[in-house]
């Protein structure tokens, strides 16, 4: 008897292939129940580039924001998917749904929505990805960032932006870094085993330390199982105004 042995890409696009749910979510790292998927338009492919949002809420910026991402990105990240993960109760699921050049995840879950975009690291068909706001539009200005962080060795990427400093006063900012996702899974039970201490209300996200050296030239995301270089970019409207690989 010939066996064949397939990851967890094949598995997950098999089952993608084949409209089947069993053991979906535990292929996209919920291995505990952490979420139900409620509906998806996931797609058969692998080495994936996510550009990954969490959408919900009332929020007219933020839903039409969705839209504008995805008319952006065709041209700003013609090679990436955007992928949204969204409350059941969106006013415009349905517009989001029927457009085949995203991938859409419904989900229920106690996990404050906000963290939902982070799922897509445990995704064994993504490659890397980056977690970005509805409301901000995509375009040249990070495209740059994006594309010189991957042609480097450092896993982890984030950005800050010089126009906004007040605004982004956060070492990562949610929706301003990015991950090349083969250096860390199992981020799903630590997103929900955080939640858990504040009985999921909503909190700024504390759980990731960062430890500096004296000379601040070797600087690591910190989580229970790995450490992990990161590169910095400190970006303005137009150019990249600092580079530093910590």
């Amino acid at each position: 008897m010939n066996l064949k042995v397939i990851n967890d890409a094949d598995a997950l696009c098999s089952l993608i292939l084949n409209n089947s749910n069993e053991y979906l979510e535990e292929l996209l790292g919920a291995k505990n129940k952490e979420y139900k998927i409620l509906k998806h338009t996931l797609k058969a492919q692998k080495n994936k580039k996510i550009i990954s949002f969490s959408v919900y809420g009332d929020n007219p910026i933020y839903l039409k924001g969705a839209e504008t991402n995805i008319e952006e990105a065709k041209d700003v990240y013609p090679d990436w998917i955007c992928r949204f993960y969204c409350t059941s109760n969106i006013e415009n699921l349905d517009i989001l749904l029927k457009d085949e050049r995203c991938e859409v995840v419904i989900l229920d879950s106690p996990i404050w929505p906000m963290y939902w975009r982070f799922f897509a690291i445990d995704d064994p068909t993504v490659d890397i990805m980056i977690s970005r706001d509805s409301d901000s539009v995509v375009g040249e200005k990070e495209k740059s960032a994006v594309e010189d962080w991957i042609s480097k060795k450092e896993s982890f990427h984030t950005m800050h932006d010089f126009d906004s400093q007040a605004a982004h006063a956060k070492i990562v900012m949610g929706g301003m870094w990015g991950l090349k996702t083969k250096t860390l899974k199992g981020i799903t039970n630590l997103i929900d085993l955080y939640a858990k201490t504040f009985q999921y209300q909503w909190q700024y996200s504390q759980g990731i330390e960062f430890h500096h050296s004296k000379q601040e030239k070797l600087t690591y995301i910190r989580t229970p199982k790995t450490q992990i270089k990161f590169i910095y970019f400190l970006i303005s409207q137009n150019q990249i105004l600092k580079h530093v690989t910590l």
